[in-house]
């Protein structure tokens, strides 16, 4: 892989980007159902699947969506994740091509395919007591980044003319609107699962108690 990163370099500086074969995004996707019912032995499974199949993977990522997890990977490995699915008692469901339901996602698929990639190996290996100090840096590293293409998001505190309005408020800006819309987003995503949970009880116990009145 950094054999093929060198060559694209030098032929973007060559310009003769025409000429260098990119891979396509090519990735399958897994519902491992059921499986977050125990965290921590859902973590050494992942953890067990890296060690065998997916650290050859350079694009696999996984994300928690409560009640189950969702996997992606490359097609070439599709054989031995199943195997091991079946090796471990792991119930999922096969979606087929990868078609993420977010419109950003997908518009910039191959750049987040990467950085999907590079979060969950990054989990992998990152001590729990770093994870602060780690989501400092990827956060602060992305606005830090997109500073120079962010001219109106700039110009917001730019046109205050005060000298303790610098330009890069923009970045603490954003991060406080960020953190009040997925306050906002969790605290209703968990509303939502806990009556869904009281309705699912509620449901299998009137089941329960209409099963006993036929057998009276």
């Amino acid at each position: 892989m950094e054999i093929k990163r060198i060559l694209r370099r030098a032929a973007q500086r060559l310009n003769l980007d025409k000429y260098v074969k990119t891979e396509p995004t090519n990735l399958i996707e897994y519902n491992l159902l059921n499986f977050n019912e125990d965290l921590d032995k859902a973590w050494e499974k992942i953890k067990a699947l890296y060690d065998k199949v997916l650290y050859k993977d350079n694009y696999w990522h996984l994300f928690y969506e409560g009640e189950f997890s969702t996997l992606r990977c490359s097609l070439k490995y599709k054989n031995e994740i199943e195997k091991f699915f079946k090796e471990h008692n792991i119930k999922c469901k096969y979606n087929g091509k990868w078609i993420d339901g977010s419109y950003i996602v997908e518009k910039y698929k191959d750049m987040y395919r990467n950085i999907f990639h590079e979060f969950s190996v990054l989990a992998i290996h990152l001590d729990e007591a770093d994870i602060f100090n780690a989501a400092d840096r990827v956060c602060h590293s992305f606005f830090n980044h997109h500073h120079y293409m962010a001219k109106k998001c700039r110009e917001v505190f730019e046109s205050m003319n005060n000298p303790s309005m610098d330009p890069v408020m923009w970045e603490a800006e954003m991060m406080s609107r960020l953190s009040m819309y997925r306050s906002h987003f969790v605290g209703r995503y968990s509303v939502e699962r806990y009556y869904k949970k009281l309705s699912e009880e509620k449901s299998n116990k009137d089941k329960s108690n209409d099963e006993n009145e036929e057998n009276a």
